[in-house]
């Protein structure tokens, strides 16, 4: 048999094993889809501007898909539904006890929340007295307790010295390790400007309102860092309670996205901790005056449900809060700024292995010849796999195995090396026996 013949079948069978191997094999290990993920990222990277979003495993039941940010992200039409709004207004008829209302005023509000069916509230309001009332106390504290989640609100701000995280906030806070990228650029808040704020002592979770040390920016801001944690904004704390989520479900890089649980929405964020898209439009949400509550038989439809101050006398910061709370929660929920889900399908197993056998016996014609133009032609396989990848996924929106066929054509190339030829050793003439 000569050495020609033998190449083309040790091409054969290498090519045919790696290729088939790393095609079946590879895809359920981590590794493989740690470096196929990359390979994904480094295709799409080619045709879209960065930040990429990708998610998916690459198999065809869940194919890597992509979202990018998009241009007209403020113009979003694919909004969720819109939070239910209880509205605290100005209480012409004197219903509550007193403006601004009491301690007492909103046990009474929580109550009827309640009775009407509301199992998770996010209160949008700041409670907050100098005197406290202890059986009044006792009464809103009952209140509180009686949802499967409550969220409660408050501006931060920056002083001389540092307060400890209270509960709430510390219960719906990450701990700096767990926020990919330099947390040292967000912004840092260490105590509570507000005295005798009300934040709940048992379950309840609590998010910012604003930073008021922070110069405003027209950026909503979404994280900052207290101490060794970093605490969240309020609508973004009221959309993790509303859909059964914990802060551990949450995926945090900066400069990159945020993420609300595996398959939840994407929320672009700067390096700052900031949402780093406007905020979208959306039809106004349904919403209920406070007063009302009392005599109500039904909440209007919508999640989640939030307690928002539209007090005419309320403070600016309040006004501007409370203006913008139900914008945020929408933005925020329907992915605002980012790109539609954009899936790259695989081929069919048929179509798969058709690819990676014409691979396969594209290197075995080419393995007869030189070694210069052997090793070029391989190369050149090499180079048309990759334009090849790149050519399909933009086109076509298929991701290749192209992983699988660069190991076939690297174990093709490995083994299409010739053998050394042995040299017969020279023969020293002056050591030979001279002729008789």
């Amino acid at each position: 048999m000569s050495w020609t013949i033998a190449r083309r079948i040790l091409v054969l069978l290498a090519s045919t094993g790696a290729g088939f191997s790393v095609w079946r094999l590879a895809p359920a290990t981590p590794e493989f889809r740690l470096l196929d993920r990359a390979a994904f990222t480094a295709v799409a990277g080619a045709s879209c501007n960065p930040p990429l979003f990708v998610s998916g495993e690459g198999t065809r039941g869940q194919p890597w898909t992509l979202r990018t940010v998009a241009a007209n992200g403020a113009k979003s039409k694919r909004g969720p539904a819109a939070p239910a709004v209880v509205a605290i207004g100005d209480d012409p008829e004197r219903v509550f006890q007193s403006s601004p209302l009491s301690q007492v005023d909103y046990a009474v509000i929580l109550k009827n929340l309640q009775r009407l069916g509301v199992k998770r509230a996010a209160l949008g309001v700041v409670m907050a007295w100098g005197e406290s009332d202890p059986l009044a106390r006792a009464a809103l504290d009952r209140q509180m307790g009686g949802f499967e989640s409550l969220v409660t609100a408050t501006p931060l701000t920056r002083g001389a010295t540092s307060e400890p995280v209270p509960g709430a906030f510390l219960r719906a806070s990450l701990p700096l390790d767990r926020v990919r990228g330099n947390a040292a650029l967000l912004p840092v808040v260490n105590r509570l400007p507000v005295p005798g704020t009300v934040l709940g002592d048992g379950r309840e979770l609590a998010g910012f309102t604003e930073l008021e040390s922070e110069a405003p920016s027209g950026a909503l801001p979404l994280l900052a860092r207290w101490d060794d944690r970093v605490v969240l904004a309020f609508p973004l704390v009221a959309l993790l309670a509303d859909r059964g989520l914990s802060v551990d479900d949450l995926d945090v890089r900066l400069g990159h996205a945020l993420q609300l649980g595996k398959d939840g929405p994407l929320v672009p964020l700067d390096a700052f901790g900031r949402f780093a898209a406007g905020a979208a439009k959306f039809p106004p949400a349904p919403s209920i005056a406070a007063e009302s509550l009392i005599d109500a038989s039904a909440m209007p439809a919508g999640a989640p449900v939030v307690v928002r101050d539209d007090r005419r006398v309320a403070d600016a910061s309040v006004k501007r809060f409370s203006a913008a709370l139900v914008p945020a929660l929408q933005s925020l929920a329907a992915s605002t700024g980012v790109s539609a889900p954009r899936p790259f399908a695989r081929l069919s197993e048929l179509g798969e292995s058709l690819f990676l056998s014409g691979i396969v016996w594209f290197q075995v014609l080419l393995a007869a010849g030189g070694p210069f133009r052997r090793h070029v032609s391989l190369l050149l396989c090499a180079g048309l796999l990759v334009a090849a990848q790149f050519a399909v996924a933009g086109l076509a929106d298929v991701w290749l195995p192209g992983l699988a066929g660069l190991a076939a054509v690297l174990a093709g190339w490995l083994v299409s090396w010739p053998p050394r030829e042995r040299k017969p050793a020279p023969v020293d003439e002056s050591s030979a026996p001279d002729a008789a």
